[in-house]
């Protein structure tokens, strides 16, 4: 039986992982048949959902308003639907990161440094996947609860948007509608802001892994200043002792620099839609909400979208900066030991090391930039002239109408 507690003390891909694993989205390979039909229905449903969204644009081309919210419903929804594809195309690759992250757990942190950190985060991370779902579900149940209570079909509201397939206002199609927008949606929005999460978490724990290394390298050291004093053993034997330790550090910067290295090819393309389809999104919606009532149910689902995305961004970004400097800090801890006066051998393996942790761990954005807190700060920027744009555009339409 899983020990939950220890898990959510040791890794923060927990909680993500097993959030995309109710959705459908498992990275195990030994799933009973039943869990792979769920599976199939819950991705089919979720990728339907952009191309229903097109079509509802295709109705209605002469609604400005109806085309931007159908954009945003049809980007959110293909670049959900490429994230999952990718994250079913790398399964193995993905499952054996987050093995190796538990093993080197396991292996080089005997002491258990940083499990506290760790266990906060992953309450952190709990009460926002809680929040996020909660809130996704009560638009569901709001629309529901409108069904039941109004008779009237011209008052029936649907949770996202419009359904232009065939008519809802009578049973049971739009029971139908309401169950294909709680379904698709769902998997839609998770399958975008999830991964997110899933991805953050990698990076906090590789991150963890390079702060326990640091602390590894301040403890395994301490003995330097006694065999700086001790007469008594020669200098070879103390250089042999001191030789090992190196080799051990370096073997496990190593190791920590070859996942952080499968992280990167992991996550870079996940990380490109991300960016790419976040400027598109919150540019829509954005403008959809400034269009609608400011308390309407789809305003405040666009609010809910434009923070869940934008939140989920910058989490992504800051944790990515923080573990290019965490990786850098190798570096400085070999600098700031006292190795004057020891055997010279011993000091050109440590210029070699820190000449290596010089160089910072970052992930990519498609190959393209460094995922830091500056990409976020961009990102936001190209949104806001984006908007303007639609905003302009917009207001040169009603001017014409005049």
């Amino acid at each position: 039986m899983i020990d939950l507690d220890k898990q959510l003390r040791r890794n923060c891909h927990v909680l993500p992982r097993f959030a995309l694993r109710c959705l459908g989205i498992s990275v195990n390979e030994n799933e009973n048949k039943l869990y792979k039909m769920y599976s199939w229905i819950m991705i089919i449903t979720g990728s339907l959902f952009p191309w229903t969204s097109l079509h509802l644009i295709s109705r209605n081309l002469s609604n400005y308003d109806i085309i931007i919210s159908g954009l945003f419903n049809f980007v959110g929804g293909f670049a959900a639907f490429l994230k999952i594809i990718v994250i079913k195309y790398n399964n193995k690759s993905l499952k054996n990161i987050f093995d190796d992250l538990e093993h080197i757990q396991e292996e080089r942190n005997k002491d258990r440094w940083g499990v506290n950190d760790v266990y906060k985060v992953n309450k952190l991370m709990l009460i926002a996947i809680v929040i996020f779902f909660t809130t996704l579900f009560s638009f569901y149940a709001g629309t529901l609860i409108v069904r039941i209570v109004v008779k009237d079909p011209t008052k029936w509201i649907l949770p996202i948007s419009d359904f232009s397939l065939f008519n809802t206002s009578y049973s049971p199609n739009f029971e139908i509608a309401w169950l294909y927008h709680s379904i698709g949606p769902t998997m839609t929005a998770s399958g975008f802001c999830i991964t997110d999460f899933l991805i953050a978490a990698l990076i906090i724990d590789i991150t963890t892994q390079y702060k326990v290394l640091r602390i590894t390298i301040k403890e395994r050291f301490k003995v330097i200043q006694d065999l700086k004093d001790n007469s008594s053993i020669s200098e070879e034997t103390k250089y042999q002792f001191l030789r090992q330790m190196v080799k051990d550090t370096v073997t496990h910067h190593l190791t920590l620099i070859s996942l952080t290295n499968n992280i990167k090819t992991m996550c870079s393309s996940l990380l490109l839609i991300t960016v790419i389809s976040s400027i598109s999104i919150m540019t829509f919606s954005l403008y959809y909400a400034s269009v609608l009532p400011m308390l309407s149910t789809a305003a405040l689902l666009s609010y809910f979208e434009i923070s869940a995305i934008a939140s989920t961004l910058f989490l992504v970004s800051y944790f990515g900066t923080q573990l290019a400097i965490a990786s850098e800090n190798i570096a400085h801890t070999f600098y700031e030991m006292d190795f004057v006066g020891l055997d010279v051998r011993f000091q050109k393996s440590l210029l070699l090391i820190i000449m290596r942790g010089q160089k910072p761990s970052w992930l990519t954005i498609g190959g393209f930039t460094n995922l830091s807190i500056g990409v976020f700060a961009w990102v936001i920027r190209t949104t806001y002239s984006y908007l303007m744009i639609l905003r302009k555009n917009s207001t040169v339409k009603e001017n014409k109408m005049y």
